[in-house]
C-alpha cells in the first residue's frame, strides 16, 4: 500500500511540478511581463516540491492512482457548478483584471505569441500549480501540526482565496497612491476574491475525498479557461 501511494505521489513530481517548475523558470527568464506572476507560481511549485519529495509528508500527499479517471465525476461537478455560479451571480464572473493588459504586452522575441502564452500561464500553468499547492497545505497541516481537516480545509481557501489570489491578480498595495486607492483595488476583485475562497474549500475537500490530483486540477482548468474566454470576447469586442 505505501508502495502504491508513493508511486501515486511520486506521478504528481515528475509530470506536474518538475515541469511546471522548469517552464515557469524559463517564462521568468524570457519574458519581463511574466516576472511578477511567474515568481507567484515559482514559490508555488517550490514549496509543493519541497513536501511531495519529503516521505514524512506523503502519507497524507494527493497523487495521481493508475486509474487517471478516478474520481472525475467531483472535477466536472466543481467546474459546473462554478460555471453555473459566473452566470447565475455577475459579480461573481469578474474577469482577471491583469488579463486584458497581459494579453497586449505579452510577446516572445519578435513572435506574436501574447494570447497563447497567456492561456498557457492561465489555463495550465496556475491551475496545476495552485492544485498541488493545496494539497501540500494539507498535508503540512495534517501531519506537521495536528491540525482536524475542517482547520486545515479553511486555512487552505482562505489563504488560496485572499492572500494568493491578490498576488496573482496583481494588486500590488505598495503601488497605490493612498491606502484609499489600495482598498478600491482590493474591492474591484472582491467577487472573484469570494468566489476563490469558496472554490478553495471545495476543492481542497474534493482532493481530500477523491485521493486524486487530476480532477480539481482539470475543473480549475476549465473554469480559468471560461473567465480567460470572456475576458478575450470582451478584448475583441471593444477592439
Amino acid at each position: 500500500m505505501a508502495d502504491v501511494k508513493k508511486r501515486e505521489v511520486d506521478r504528481v513530481v515528475k509530470w506536474v511540478i518538475i515541469p511546471l517548475f522548469i517552464i515557469t523558470l524559463v517564462l521568468i527568464v524570457l519574458i519581463r511581463e511574466w516576472a511578477t506572476g511567474g515568481i507567484v507560481a515559482f514559490v508555488l511549485l517550490g514549496f509543493s516540491f519541497v513536501i511531495y519529495t519529503n516521505p514524512k509528508y506523503q502519507k497524507n500527499l494527493i497523487g495521481i492512482p493508475d486509474n487517471a479517471l478516478k474520481g472525475s465525476l467531483w472535477g466536472f461537478g466543481i467546474f459546473g457548478f462554478f460555471f453555473v455560479m459566473m452566470k447565475v451571480i455577475p459579480a461573481l464572473s469578474i474577469a482577471v483584471p491583469t488579463v486584458p493588459q497581459a494579453l497586449m504586452e505579452f510577446s516572445f522575441q519578435s513572435l506574436s505569441l501574447g494570447v497563447p502564452i497567456t492561456l498557457s500561464v492561465l489555463i495550465i500553468i496556475f491551475p496545476f500549480a495552485e492544485t498541488a499547492w493545496k494539497a501540500s497545505m494539507l498535508s503540512l497541516l495534517i501531519t506537521q501540526y495536528g491540525l482536524s481537516l475542517f482547520k486545515s480545509i479553511l486555512i487552505t481557501a482562505i489563504l488560496f482565496g485572499s492572500i494568493l489570489h491578490l498576488l496573482a491578480y496583481g494588486v500590488v498595495i505598495s503601488s497605490a497612491e493612498s491606502l484609499s486607492v489600495a482598498f478600491q483595488q482590493i474591492n474591484s476583485v472582491s467577487g472573484i476574491l469570494f468566489t476563490a475562497v469558496l472554490f478553495g474549500a471545495i476543492a481542497s475537500y474534493i482532493l481530500w475525498k477523491t485521493k486524486s490530483f487530476l480532477p480539481v486540477a482539470l475543473s480549475h482548468s476549465g473554469i480559468n479557461f471560461v473567465i480567460v474566454s470572456a475576458t478575450l470576447a470582451i478584448i475583441s469586442f471593444g477592439t
